[in-house]
């Protein structure tokens, strides 16, 4: 388990779903956005009610992701940069979300 993977992976599931409880019930805006950095959505099926259509594209962003994967599934243990990537990979796309979340709520 490490700690910092975790982190990452919860702060963008935070604030996938801060975006989708912020919305509308009729905005599907928080969905582009979520589809612009796809992880985390499955855990966003489990966790969340969503309408037929969110449900359905959820779905289709999520395939093959499981809600409860491990933040650093596929990536060796013993490849310490390959792990570094991932985390940072993660981090980008948190802060692009929340950039996204601030243009479109102004």
């Amino acid at each position: 388990m490490e700690p910092a993977s975790w982190s990452a992976h919860t702060m963008l599931y935070l604030s996938l779903s801060a975006d989708l409880e912020g919305s509308a019930p009729d905005d599907h805006g928080w969905l582009d956005r979520a589809a612009e950095v796809c992880a985390c959505v499955a855990a966003l099926l489990d966790d969340r009610e969503l309408s037929h259509a969110e449900t359905r594209r959820a779905r289709a962003l999520a395939a093959g992701v499981h809600a409860d994967a491990e933040p650093l599934t596929g990536v060796p243990d013993d490849d310490a940069e390959a792990r570094c990537a991932a985390l940072v990979a993660v981090l980008r796309a948190l802060h692009h979300h929340l950039e996204l979340v601030t243009a479109a709520r102004g």
